[in-house]
């Protein structure tokens, strides 16, 4: 199985990915490649989500695995058919940022046809489980996990809820 991951916002957040991307690889027994953004290289670019979306391969994957902003890159590459993928992992959804555009993605992810895990902090500071849980469908399967920090740092129980979810779709 090959997978892709788009991280969260922050380059400080390398070491997590890369740490989550060799792990899912492990797990997977194949390949996950992390997608770096263009504002981890340069410190002066603002983040640019759209920029993303296009900087992406135009390719399909078996397992999208996205976090905080990259969870609204990853809608907007898979509901504009940028990407194309069999399953989807939605981590640390920022819903407290969320505009209407954000929200609309989302939606219309949720409503697809592609199976959704979402990965959620029960007091997320970006939004909370309960917050998250009134934008999904009954399609998309929620995992609420104790904190409130934003940052996930456990990525063993990441992994373990991943693989967990693969085994059940």
């Amino acid at each position: 199985m090959n997978a892709l991951l788009l991280p969260g916002r922050t380059a400080s957040i390398r070491k997590w990915a890369q740490n989550l991307t060799e792990q899912l690889a492990s797990a997977l027994n194949g390949e996950c490649q992390l997608h770096e953004y263009q504002w981890w290289q340069d410190p002066d670019l603002a983040p640019d989500p759209l920029a993303e979306v296009n900087r992406l391969p135009s390719t399909s994957v078996d397992l999208v695995v996205a976090k905080s902003i990259g969870t609204l890159i990853a809608a907007k590459a898979l509901t504009s058919h940028t990407l194309k993928c069999q399953l989807i992992v939605l981590i640390g959804i920022p819903v407290n940022g969320l505009d209407d555009e954000g929200r609309v993605l989302l939606q219309a992810l949720f409503q697809g046809p592609v199976p959704v895990l979402v990965i959620q902090q029960e007091q997320d500071i970006a939004g909370s489980a309960e917050q998250v849980h009134a934008l999904l469908t009954d399609r998309v399967e929620l995992q609420v996990v104790s904190g409130h920090d934003h940052l996930y740092s456990d990525v063993d129980k990441l992994v373990t809820l991943i693989m967990k979810w693969l085994q059940s779709v």
